[in-house]
């Protein structure tokens, strides 16, 4: 559903991580085998389905609290309006709503301006076919597939591998192009997902975060970008583009 203002909107949350996990160990979910990111991800499902803010970005945490952004068509006063449940429950639901509010993203941009942003990103592709190490359709590590691809013995570069693999998403959705970039931290997570059937096993993905400068190409798909995100499991903690002052 669309706000009233047609725009985005950047909303700001927090939680209480305790009381996340009580939350999921009443739904029977392995507790000990959750990343917070997929926490997060069923608590904002839970309160406003389909309007939930997605994509979003874990920015901080403040001994039981964490602190988090995302973006959302719709203003705080609305989704607050709309959520589902008993809102007076407040913390013993994990969420905390004192701390719930939300300020439009302002819709200026023009073509050429250069715009600074931080990203956190899961960097995997989907194998076309079966390979030696590999089954078709594999979501894969795409350093790891650049490894595969050149063999062993072969040095490669896992910021450039990165980086390249950025640019190639932001091609692809458009509004933007990485005009510079570095693989800020890296690390392998251990992430929880569903199936159908129930508990799924967890996997392992990288978790890479970039900082550097998007020139903007067309500032109504940048808009669209930024709804979006970028790259996979967005709706988990990866893929917001968070925007700064281009600095020279």
């Amino acid at each position: 559903m669309t706000g009233s203002d047609g725009g985005l909107h950047l909303v700001r949350m927090g939680f209480d991580s305790r009381q996340l996990y009580v939350e999921a160990r009443g739904q029977h979910l392995p507790v000990q085998e959750i990343d917070l990111g997929y926490l997060i991800h069923c608590r904002l499902t839970d309160l406003f389905g389909a309007d939930a803010p997605k994509p979003f970005s874990i920015i901080a945490r403040e001994e039981r609290v964490v602190e988090v952004l995302g973006y959302s068509r719709r203003p705080a006063i609305e989704l607050t309006s709309g959520a589902k449940g008993e809102r007076s429950r407040g913390e013993t639901a994990g969420f905390v709503w004192q701390r719930f509010a939300s300020r439009q993203v302002p819709l200026g941009w023009k073509v050429g301006q250069r715009v600074g942003f931080s990203l956190r990103a899961c960097p995997v592709q989907r194998m076309a076919g079966d390979g030696p190490s590999w089954t078709k359709g594999a979501e894969v590590d795409v350093f790891l597939a650049e490894c595969w691809r050149v063999g062993s013995g072969k040095e490669v570069d896992r910021e450039k591998v990165y980086l390249a693999w950025l640019e190639r998403g932001l091609a692809a959705l458009g509004g933007a192009r990485l005009e510079t970039g570095r693989l800020s931290a890296y690390q392998r997570e251990r992430l929880f997902r569903r199936s159908r059937g129930g508990p799924g096993p967890r996997v392992e993905r990288p978790a890479a975060c970039f900082e550097g400068i998007l020139r903007v190409t067309d500032p109504e798909a940048f808009r669209r970008l930024l709804a979006r995100g970028v790259g996979r499991h967005r709706a988990f903690g990866f893929g917001m583009l968070l925007l700064k002052p281009a600095r020279a």
